[in-house]
């Protein structure tokens, strides 16, 4: 059975992913007007930049090299790093290409804040969100007692994975996922309003290269403090 608790702090993290940004978003849109725009252009960067090239690319196409699986396995930090500099290079290098594409008459402070703001709304919801769903769906299957019959078409192996994922959740990993979430936004609302910054200052190669350098050491250091040093999620958070 998957506790009471558990189930909470799924649907808490939910509005933290699906609800949470859209009443911030609709906040924002009553008091400032105009922000719609905006919002809708951070969420498609990270789209076009995450989902339809950098993953693919990860995750469909280098694995075919033998060379990325030996240095993938056999160099784990410099891998690390190749992660969170890619993910600067292709959100950060997006982020200024539609800014300067198609937001050449929303220059208010605010436009930056919103344009961040829905980049990480549709990352939460894509990359967190859509997986917890689907765990907290599984997780009342296994309390109702329907799991095995309702998956009855999946293989063992997939659904003793399943299984074991949503038995072994506990209240704080549930909720910890939210709370990074949250974090995350704030980054790619500070990320988003530097390289703004640096489009109106009309530097916008050095405010660009700032802005990866920065996501990439954030991304990156997470395998660094999970991985090397230890460090407790709480920590690393």
């Amino acid at each position: 059975m998957i506790s009471n608790s558990v189930i909470a702090m799924i649907i808490l993290n939910l509005f933290i992913c699906f609800i949470l940004p859209v009443v911030v978003f609709i906040f924002l849109q009553i008091k400032y007007k105009k922000t719609f725009l905006p919002f809708l252009l951070g969420a498609s960067a990270f789209f076009i930049s995450q989902i339809v090239l950098r993953i693919p690319i990860i995750n469909n196409y280098l694995p075919h090299f033998v060379w990325y699986n030996v240095f993938q396995i056999k160099y784990p930090y410099l891998y690390w790093i190749f992660l969170g500099l890619t993910a600067g290079i292709f959100e950060e290098v997006m982020r200024l290409i539609v800014i300067k594409l198609f937001m050449k008459r929303n220059h208010r402070y605010i436009d930056s804040i919103t344009f961040g703001l829905g980049h990480g709304a549709i990352e939460a919801m894509l990359i967190t969100g859509i997986s917890l769903l689907n765990i907290l769906i599984f997780s009342i299957m296994i309390n109702n007692g329907t799991f095995d019959s309702n998956l009855s078409k999946l293989d063992s192996v997939t659904l003793n994975n399943i299984y074991y994922q949503c038995t072994n959740l506990t209240a704080f990993n549930a909720i910890i996922g939210g709370i990074e979430r949250i974090i995350a936004m704030g980054i790619h609302i500070g990320l988003t309003v530097m390289v703004f910054e640096g489009v109106i200052k009309k530097k916008s190669f050095k405010y660009l290269i700032l802005a990866i350098l920065i996501h990439a050491i954030i991304d990156s250091s997470i395998g660094f403090m999970s991985q090397m040093f230890g460090f407790s999620v709480i920590a690393m958070e």
